[in-house]
């Protein structure tokens, strides 16, 4: 699950750093990708030498958590979070192309679509925690998947109140998303929150990248909505198979070695 954030990387790299530009910039970029490498061997290394017990040993039950469950999140939160990113750094040039904005106009129309994040998603994780985690997940990703789609149909014959509306509608699932991907982070194992919480949240950045470099490649802006909808389904599809709704109790150690027990759903 490492690879993805270090081909994103790579692929900023590639966009910000043409060797065409010239000798210096070409050595430079080199240099970046001979330092990611080195980074992921180090990591490939400190896991295989230094963690080497965890592979010819039995784990503890109390220390055991389905990775999966992370993998599932980190999908999650590329469709929502990374889609947010790439859609908020193009969406001012979409309207001013659409509807003969000026920028500012353009900008302050675009602005709704983060202006959501007041009430999305905070909304995202109480939704989670009254009425199902993995379900109000799934319920929000379909939103997404619907709002995304919407979006790919709109063009200047369209009244500008009716897009705002519809960027707004799209708006609030994608961020409410992202509320309900964290209300499920902290229940997975509670001693490693820091560490899933950051990974979760690097694919935020991957799915930037990723989104972004496809909007690069597609000639109509309806594609690349189009594209988005159609990683939201995919992951809808693996967090049905592969998600499990958080349940039971968490056991932890504690610093005096007793055994913590905490209520989950």
């Amino acid at each position: 699950m490492n690879i993805p954030m270090y081909v994103a990387l790579g692929v900023l790299n590639w966009k910000l750093g043409p060797s065409k530009l010239g000798m210096t910039n070409g050595i430079i970029e080199i240099s970046v990708y001979a330092g990611l490498g080195v980074i992921f061997l180090y990591q490939l290394w400190h896991m295989y030498a230094v963690n080497k017990t965890i592979f010819s040993q039995d784990v503890p039950e109390i220390e055991k958590y389905r990775f999966s469950q992370v993998a599932v999140l980190d999908f999650a939160y590329l469709v929502t979070f990374g889609s947010e990113l790439a859609v908020v750094s193009m969406l001012p040039g979409f309207f001013k192309d659409t509807f003969a904005l000026s920028t500012a106009q353009a900008g302050m129309v675009a602005a709704a679509f983060a202006f959501m994040n007041l009430v999305a998603r905070p909304s995202g994780g109480m939704f989670s925690d009254k009425f199902g985690r993995k379900n109000m997940l799934m319920v929000l990703l379909a939103g997404l998947t619907l709002g995304y789609f919407l979006m790919g149909q709109i063009h200047s014959g369209w009244m500008l109140p009716v897009a705002i509306a519809t960027t707004m509608f799209c708006s609030f699932f994608v961020q409410a998303g992202e509320g309900a991907v964290f209300a499920i982070v902290p229940l997975i194992k509670r001693r490693m929150t820091g560490q899933i919480a950051g990974m979760v949240g690097a694919y935020g950045n991957v799915g930037a990248v990723t989104f972004l470099t496809a909007f690069s490649m597609v000639e109509e802006t309806k594609y690349f909505f189009f594209i988005i909808a159609g990683a939201a389904i995919f992951t809808l599809g693996i967090i049905a198979v592969f998600m499990r709704e958080p349940k039971g109790q968490i056991a932890e150690i504690l610093p005096d070695g007793t055994v913590h027990l905490i209520d989950v759903g």
